[in-house]
């Protein structure tokens, strides 16, 4: 009455993919936690990253800047703000490393999601151009 059915052996390229995906995630991972440590012992850590402390300017230095109308005086924090921001900036680099790598594997892992994707989208926008 009830028929077993054969399962299939997956493929050499679905074994490929897999195996892909996996070691995107892999590398993933790591990055992702990397940048979050860094992220937080700038934040709550005691040392200052070494890259800050490089672009920070020397103590002593003026922040004035002598114009033909007077002295402009630049603000103290933005010398000790804009370091973190470089900092943060460098840091996009391996957060969206990161981002590829894992979009790349869920990519691998279900090849058909960018058409679910595609059709959930245009269903969406049916949904919007139909309201008045």
């Amino acid at each position: 009455m009830f028929e077993e059915q054969p399962q299939q052996e997956p493929s050499s390229i679905t074994g490929f993919r897999v195996v892909l995906a996996i070691i995107f995630i892999a590398m993933a991972i790591p990055l992702g936690v990397w940048v979050l440590a860094i992220v937080n012992d700038t934040i709550h850590g005691t040392n200052t990253p070494a890259i800050v402390e490089k672009i920070i300017p020397a103590t002593g230095i003026s922040y004035d800047i002598n114009t033909p109308t007077g002295k402009l005086e630049l603000p103290k924090p933005l010398f000790t703000g804009m370091p973190y921001f470089i900092l943060y900036l460098f840091l996009l680099i391996p957060t969206t490393m990161a981002i590829a790598l894992i979009k790349g594997s869920v990519a691998l892992l279900n090849p058909s999601l960018k058409s679910q994707i595609r059709q959930l989208t245009e269903t969406i926008k049916k949904s919007y151009a139909q309201k008045p």
